[in-house]
């Protein structure tokens, strides 16, 4: 069933605890990610670093799973899923068009593979454009048309030790990108068509995972 429409399985939504367990996950598995550097090369541009860290968060992560990653962050309990055994879509986690869910059309309508665009689109809810309603483990997103090939940008918002902090992949630029680590006050000296402010035309707002409560 999908009886809020939002093209998601029901029992794929996670309620208001299971929400903050994933964001907990989801927050410290990017910050790991960024510490170790050790996103895979198929993953390495913006939307990359989001899709494999929401995969990562679903997985069980046990001592075999925190030796492989090299973890080194808090240890919470698990969803009420894992990855690959996600009930109906299996590995198959994010929409590629729009729609309610029909089990009948999972192959047309999910893949492991979406770009920013389709996240945006398919996968994530709107919360707002103020910086302050921000949550750990929320995405900010923005649009660049002036760049044809790679018009769509995606940025982590992260809460740590009483800091907040932008992390991302720069993209497929020269040298094949990599991620940065910057906090929200220094990101406020950069290009201005890059801050997460209302009055920036780029700037599309802060979104979640359309799975979360909260």
């Amino acid at each position: 069933m999908d009886k809020n429409l939002n093209g998601f399985e029901d029992s794929l939504e996670l309620n208001e605890e299971e929400s903050k367990l994933f964001r907990n996950w989801f927050s410290n598995i990017v910050i790991n990610i960024a510490l170790e550097n050790n996103l895979p090369e198929n993953y390495s541009d913006c939307a990359g670093l989001i899709r494999y860290a929401y995969k990562e968060t679903l997985k069980k992560h046990d001592e075999k799973w925190i030796i492989k990653n090299n973890y080194n962050g808090p240890v919470f309990k698990d969803l009420k899923y894992n990855y690959p055994d996600v009930p109906y879509i299996g590995i198959k986690l994010f929409r590629k068009r729009s729609g309610v869910f029909n089990p009948d059309t999972i192959d047309k309508d999910f893949s492991d593979y979406v770009t920013a665009r389709y996240l945006i689109e398919f996968n994530f809810d709107f919360i707002s454009k103020d910086i302050n309603k921000a949550k750990s483990g929320d995405i900010l997103a923005f649009f660049h048309p002036e760049d044809p090939s790679f018009p769509y940008h995606l940025m982590v918002y992260i809460s740590y030790n009483n800091e907040n902090y932008l992390i991302y992949h720069t993209g497929p630029i020269e040298g094949g990108g990599y991620i940065k680590v910057v906090k929200i006050k220094d990101f406020f000296k950069f290009d201005p068509s890059w801050l997460p402010v209302e009055t920036n035309k780029y700037f599309l707002g802060i979104f979640k995972f359309k799975i979360l409560m909260l």
